[in-house]
């Protein structure tokens, strides 16, 4: 006990005699902090879907975490800020100093069926603690989207056809999108539709780490001049699927078919065209679309399965 006790007298002397610092472990910063939308103005098309706009800092604050409001207004009377954007949160946003947490205005942009003008948004930050307002504003134009058929296309189908094997209706779910990544979507803009499901499969498979993320994929060309659509073939729409009674990897081929032929082709595209109001994608029934089954080896298995008389509806 006299241990114990002479060692808190000598502790307390030494935080007495200057040397606080290793007794409190508090830290202050510099107080030159400051906060600031990072950009001046920002678009994004309305079918962007989860937007995120950075809030940059510099300096430091007296202690964090910075935390701060934001104002939402929207331009003009047309429209109201509900029928455009849903926010996450605009009150007590924080930034905890780590780089790995960095802070945003976050929202989901509402994609409507109108042609309508660019709308414009300003966001401000009002109020700060911890942190100088600096750059307190940025305009935000929220671009339209529908007077596109490439993006208007975008969407959740029910994709119709009867079966090759016996002439059967078959439907499944089909998502039509421009790819599953940011860079997939600019590749792919105004050329090209990435469509997941086939034939009653879409297998999720992103925890494997495959890119794309998600099985079967097949590709829609899109032609702005002429108006038409063809489905790509000779492309491969998996490598993931097993199949019993085959005992090496397999790839599964897009191809066509001429209805009561046996002969694949994976250079025939299969043509098609969109309704005006781009809620139906009608194929010709000359040719049928189809999925083969080959091994890695270059071993042919037949045909897996396939469609004519192909009718996409939105859902």
């Amino acid at each position: 006990m006299k241990i114990m006790k002479y060692s808190l007298f000598t502790a307390a002397l030494l935080c007495i005699s200057g040397m606080t610092s290793s007794c409190d472990d508090s830290s202050k910063g510099a107080g030159d902090a400051t906060i600031g939308f990072a950009q001046a103005a920002y678009t994004y098309k309305e079918s962007a879907g989860l937007v995120k706009i950075p809030v940059q800092f510099t300096g430091e604050p007296e202690e964090y975490p910075i935390t701060f409001n934001v104002e939402a207004q929207i331009e003009g009377d047309e429209v109201t800020l509900d029928d455009v954007v849903l926010f996450t949160q605009l009150t007590g946003l924080k930034y905890v100093g780590n780089e790995k947490a960095p802070a945003y205005v976050e929202f989901q942009l509402i994609d409507n069926d109108v042609i309508n003008e660019s709308r414009f948004m300003t966001l401000t930050i009002t109020s700060a603690s911890g942190a100088t307002i600096a750059n307190a504003s940025t305009r935000v134009e929220i671009a339209d989207n529908d007077n596109n058929p490439y993006e208007r296309l975008w969407g959740d189908w029910t994709f119709s056809g009867n079966s090759i094997d016996d002439g059967s209706a078959t439907t499944f779910d089909v998502n039509i999108s421009g790819g599953f990544t940011d860079e997939e979507v600019a590749e792919n803009a105004d050329k090209k539709l990435v469509c997941w499901g086939f034939g009653g499969q879409k297998e999720d498979v992103s925890s494997a780490g495959i890119n794309p993320p998600k099985q079967p994929v097949w590709y829609i060309n899109y032609d702005a001049e002429t108006e038409t659509l063809s489905i790509a073939v000779g492309t491969l729409m998996a490598n993931v699927w097993s199949f019993t009674g085959i005992d090496e990897d397999v790839e599964v081929k897009s191809g066509s078919l001429l209805p009561g032929s046996e002969d694949f082709n994976y250079k025939t595209e299969i043509k098609g065209t969109w309704s005006e109001d781009c809620n139906t994608i009608t194929f010709s029934p000359d040719y049928g679309f189809v999925a083969t089954v080959w091994g890695v080896s270059g071993t042919y298995y037949g045909y897996w399965f396939g469609y004519t008389d192909i009718v996409m509806t939105r859902k």
